[in-house]
């Protein structure tokens, strides 16, 4: 091989290198951007699941609330119809 052969053979491998070296550039700013696109996506439902935790909270809390208030108005029907039942004055 002369020299002209080898230094053109050179300058192909580096046209070569140079090719790969802005593909492998071009991928790894394509999967940082991903990496980041996944980061803020999880972000976003990790908030999702903090308020629909804290949503569960509020619903399981007036839930009680209202079993409360139900059982006194269960009491108060009751005892209202059994006062009704003893009649006006007392007495059945």
């Amino acid at each position: 091989m002369t020299l002209e052969e080898n230094i053109q053979q050179l300058r192909d491998y580096l046209t070569v290198t140079s090719a790969q070296t802005l593909r492998h550039e071009t991928r790894l700013k394509e999967h940082q951007q991903w990496l980041e696109d996944c980061e803020m996506v999880l972000g976003k439902i990790l908030l999702a699941q903090r308020e629909a935790d804290d949503n569960i909270t509020r619903l399981a809390a007036a839930q009680l609330v209202n079993e409360e208030g139900l059982a006194e108005l269960k009491n108060t029907v009751k005892s209202f119809i059994d006062s009704l039942r003893r009649g006006g004055n007392g007495h059945q």
